[in-house]
């Protein structure tokens, strides 16, 4: 067998360098992907997301949002790279298509999108239908637990997936009883159908949920159109020849004015990362939480995040983790509640298993973007 052995000194001075070209390929992806553009309608992306506050700011104060995470751009660069391969594989699969990238509107509600495909497939009684086609990719994790369209109510962006397919299964273009949700697992490349509530291949319209859909995009449009209104007034102040004490005064009479939907309650995985929790909640510790000083506390906190991290990658961890789980549910009382110490937001939540109930945990560093 050949040896790997480090060359003599030798051969191993340089004289010249050459760049890093796996640091270029990076940089030119986040610089690509970390732009903010004005958005003017509610995304059929975001319609569902658990704040309605949120769908506001995104589109009344989108100069404001926190920049994100370069780690997490390279993944949604990932993402969307996946999703692009899945469809070309399923043109190539002879799966027949009607339409690419179709850009849907709901104007009744300012809701728009842009659905990947229309398929167009036979049943099982040989008839056959127009089927719009969502793709998503998937991290390993998310991938395993969501099979049903009632598994999207695990994790905060994936309950957004079913509002965004009845956007695509009906809107002023067309309306389709019926479409397929298609998923890629980012780490094997697998691939499968997210199944509807009764087990079917297809995710079937769902006639109430999308009206409330529509009442939600009317209240965010109102909202919207509101503090919009108000920021012209603002800047044809600004621009006005009124002098600067007395330009000042009215601007700050207008910004009083501006609306926002209630803040939903507090939750880590919601709120914490939000690009607008700087705008939304500025004093959170002192108006939401109960900070920790107890040293035993902490301590039980640390090992329950170490041996979290580890699990991951040990399954003797395992034994770890749920040691310091259980100390963390004799430490906490039974309830819904935000704690602080002064490196973690940790969030309790009563669950349920039939009668039974329990104290599960969330975890997030304060300094999380």
């Amino acid at each position: 067998m050949l040896q790997l052995n480090k060359p003599k000194e030798e051969f191993l001075a340089r004289e010249t360098e050459f760049p890093d070209i796996a640091e270029i390929i990076k940089n030119k992806i986040i610089s690509e992907q970390n732009k903010n553009y004005a958005c003017n309608s509610l995304w059929a992306s975001e319609c569902g997301h658990d704040c309605t506050r949120y769908l506001v700011y995104q589109q009344c104060n989108w100069e404001q949002a926190k920049p994100t995470d370069e780690e997490l751009l390279l993944v949604f660069n990932e993402g969307g790279n996946q999703e692009k391969q899945l469809l070309f594989d399923l043109q190539k699969a002879g799966i027949k298509i009607k339409d690419l990238q179709i850009n849907i509107k709901i104007a009744e509600a300012n809701i728009s999108g842009k659905l990947d495909c229309v398929a167009i497939c036979e049943n099982n009684n040989g008839e056959s239908a127009f089927l719009p086609v969502e793709i998503k990719s998937m991290s390993d994790i998310v991938f395993n637990s969501v099979n049903t369209v009632e598994d999207f109510a695990k994790y905060a962006w994936t309950r957004k997936y079913y509002a965004q397919m009845q956007c695509y299964l009906k809107n002023d273009l067309w309306f389709y009883p019926e479409g397929y949700f298609l998923a890629k697992n980012k780490s094997t490349g697998k691939i499968k159908l997210i199944k509807d509530f009764d087990g079917g291949n297809t995710i079937k319209f769902n006639e109430n949920y999308w009206k409330e859909l529509i009442k939600r995009g009317k209240e965010v449009k109102k909202y919207v159109l509101k503090n919009k209104t108000i920021q012209m007034q603002i800047e044809s102040i600004k621009d006005s020849d009124l002098p600067e004490e007395e330009k000042q005064l009215e601007i700050e009479a207008f910004e009083s004015q501006y609306s926002y939907p209630d803040r939903i309650k507090y939750d880590l995985k919601v709120c914490k990362g939000c690009k607008y929790e700087h705008i939304c909640i500025t004093e959170l510790s002192s108006s939401i939480g109960n900070y920790i000083e107890n040293e035993s506390i902490i301590e039980a906190i640390d090992d329950y995040i170490f041996s979290g991290k580890e699990r991951e990658k040990y399954k003797e961890a395992e034994k770890k983790y749920k040691n310091s789980l259980n100390t963390l549910k004799e430490l906490f009382p039974l309830e819904d509640k935000l704690y602080f110490t002064e490196k973690y937001m940790l969030q309790t939540k009563i669950k349920k298993i039939k009668d039974n109930q329990y104290l599960s945990f969330e975890v997030a560093k304060v300094d999380a973007k």
